[in-house]
């Protein structure tokens, strides 16, 4: 009897504790199912936060390549205006030599008196002291400083070689063969009206220069100890300031050329002084300043001009007894008549103070 109810009490015992196991069990499986979901809702929400990077990581992707391209194109744009400045500054450079070379060399040996020198431009200077000259105005090391030369063959040399080392000659390659075709024309009316208008065409710093340098050389022939009248000084810048049409010409074209260059200066050195004074931006303002010019090292003669014009020819005693009043029918008629079509002498002057000066070819 005992023994039955023991073994009846373990029985309840055992169940119970089967019980129990089982509800801790359907516990525990209901905290793991429960953690589960826990679990998916967060891996849920990390695929949603994952494609969201992703298409942010997209759209950076997207912007990074659009600002790479943006950035190419500024490069290339500060490229290009770096490569415009540096051009702009060479140029600038460039031509403050090139005004200062041919101010120079113009107005060195008229300060000394030398323009009357026998065979001045004909007689070719020393040929290192010319290169000299030309390597310190090309390197731009220091004031070339021309009035310490003592040879004016030499300053005459640098102006020629400055003239016919440029990168285009002086009439320009596009107006060449007007002026070479009006040189050659028979009718002298006709040649001195083309020649006119093609001079008028010219940009202002060739226009300038060629007025510049034409005043000087009618200087230089109404001087009869030099010896270098309108034919000589026709065959010695013919080639120098005419040149060629082109950059690279044939033999052929060389051969052509060298004959119709001087007639083209000589038809220049024909126009009265009158022209060329009326071409140039300001008459009455001096087109060297008197004074001191510290890139040269000129000492400029200081007179008071008033209201002369300026670049007034050389008065020689030998000349004096020439000088008669021109009729309209000669060629400085002729010229004046046409000149002071193009020139507008009833254009107002400039404001006193506001001072132009001669600029060279480009």
């Amino acid at each position: 009897m005992g023994d039955q109810f023991i073994r009846e009490v373990l029985s309840l015992c055992l169940q119970r504790l089967a019980i129990e196991e089982a509800t801790n069990s359907e516990l525990e499986f209901i905290e793991v199912v429960r953690n589960f979901e826990v679990v998916r809702k967060k891996w849920l929400h990390a695929e949603l936060e994952l494609k969201k990077q992703k298409e942010l990581l997209v759209k950076s992707d997207v912007a990074r390549a659009a600002l790479e391209v943006k950035l190419k194109h500024a490069r290339n744009q500060l490229d290009v205006e770096i490569k415009k400045r540096y051009k702009a500054e060479a140029d600038y450079q460039c031509l403050e030599i090139e005004t200062t070379v041919v101010k120079a060399s113009v107005t060195t040996p008229e300060t000394r008196g030398q323009i009357h020198m026998k065979g001045i431009y004909r007689v070719p200077g020393g040929e290192r002291l010319v290169k000299e000259l030309r390597e310190k105005y090309v390197s731009g090391k220091g004031p070339l400083m021309l009035h310490k030369v003592e040879e004016v063959h030499a300053v005459c040399g640098l102006l020629k070689d400055f003239l016919r080392k440029l990168k285009e000659p002086l009439i320009t390659f596009k107006l060449h063969r007007t002026f070479m075709e009006a040189s050659e024309m028979e009718d002298e009316d006709k040649s001195v009206e083309t020649l006119i208008k093609t001079i008028k065409d010219l940009p202002q710093p060739n226009k300038d220069t060629l007025a510049f340098l034409m005043l000087h050389l009618q200087r230089v022939m109404q001087s009869l100890m030099c010896q270098m009248d309108q034919n000589n000084l026709s065959r010695v810048f013919g080639p120098t300031v005419i040149g060629h049409g082109m950059l690279e010409p044939s033999p052929m074209t060389i051969m052509r050329d060298t004959n119709t260059q001087p007639k083209v200066v000589a038809r220049f050195l024909s126009f009265p002084s009158d022209f060329w004074e009326g071409l140039l931006a300001d008459k009455e303002d001096p087109l060297v300043p008197p004074v001191v010019d510290a890139n040269v090292g000129i000492v400029c003669p200081s007179t008071s001009r008033g209201t002369e014009k300026i670049f007034k020819p050389l008065t020689s005693p030998e000349l004096s007894k020439y000088s008669k009043t021109t009729s309209g029918g000669s060629i400085k008629g002729r010229i004046k008549h046409f000149g002071g079509t193009f020139n507008n002498p009833s254009k107002p002057k400039n404001e006193p103070g506001k001072k132009k000066f001669f600029t060279s070819p480009k």
